[in-house]
C-alpha cells in the first residue's frame, strides 16, 4: 500500500511501541526526533494547531522554507501555509530552500559529529540483518553516553538556529 509517495512498512503506525524503552529515552534526550512520539502508540490531533503558539516567527519561516510551500497544499495544510505567511510575512517558494537544508544539514553534521544515512528507513522483524547492526549501534552509543557522563548528552539546537558553529564560526 503506497499513500502520499510513502511505501507501507509493517508497524509504521505503531510508532510508539518500542523494543527497548531504556535506549529509546536515550535517543530523544540527545535532541533526535521528537520526544513527544513517546507519550503516544499511536497517530493522533493533540498537538495540530501547537505550531501557532509554540514556534517562533523566525522558526515557522525557517520550517516552511525548508520544507517548501508544495508539501503543504499536497497534504491539505493550505490554510496552515496561509497562516504562517501571514504571521512571518514572507511568502514561501513551492519547492525547498536547497542551500538553507545544505547549510543546516552541515552544520548538524559538524556539531554533533554523525554522518547522514541515505534511504534510511524503519525496521520490520523480517530485517534481521539490518536490525542487528541497528542493535550494536544502539548499544554502542549506549555505552558512550554512560561512560562520558560528564558530556552533555542533549545538542543546543539553538545554537545551530542561530547559524554558529562551534568556535563561534558561521
Amino acid at each position: 500500500m503506497k499513500s502520499k509517495g510513502i511505501d507501507y512498512e509493517p508497524g509504521i503506525e505503531n510508532y510508539g511501541n518500542f523494543a527497548e524503552p531504556p535506549k529509546s529515552s536515550l535517543f530523544y534526550s540527545m535532541g533526535a526526533g521528537d520526544p513527544f512520539v513517546g507519550e503516544h502508540v499511536q497517530p493522533h490531533q493533540d498537538s495540530v494547531h501547537s505550531w501557532q503558539h509554540l514556534l517562533s516567527k523566525q522558526e515557522i519561516e525557517l520550517y516552511c522554507r525548508s520544507i517548501g510551500s508544495r508539501i503543504f497544499r499536497q497534504l491539505g495544510y493550505a490554510e496552515a501555509l496561509e497562516q504562517a505567511e501571514q504571521m512571518t510575512g514572507a511568502r514561501f517558494e513551492d519547492e525547498p530552500d536547497v542551500e538553507l537544508i545544505s547549510q543546516r544539514t552541515h552544520q548538524f553534521l559538524w556539531q554533533s559529529g554523525f554522518e547522514w544515512k541515505t534511504a534510511f528507513r524503519m525496521l520490520d522483524e523480517h530485517d534481521t540483518d539490518n536490525r542487528v547492526l541497528t542493535i550494536h549501534a544502539m548499544n554502542a552509543m549506549y555505552e558512550r553516553h554512560h561512560a562520558a557522563a560528564h558530556v552533555p548528552a542533549r545538542m543546543d539546537i539553538a545554537l545551530l538556529s542561530t547559524g554558529k558553529e562551534k568556535g563561534g564560526r558561521t
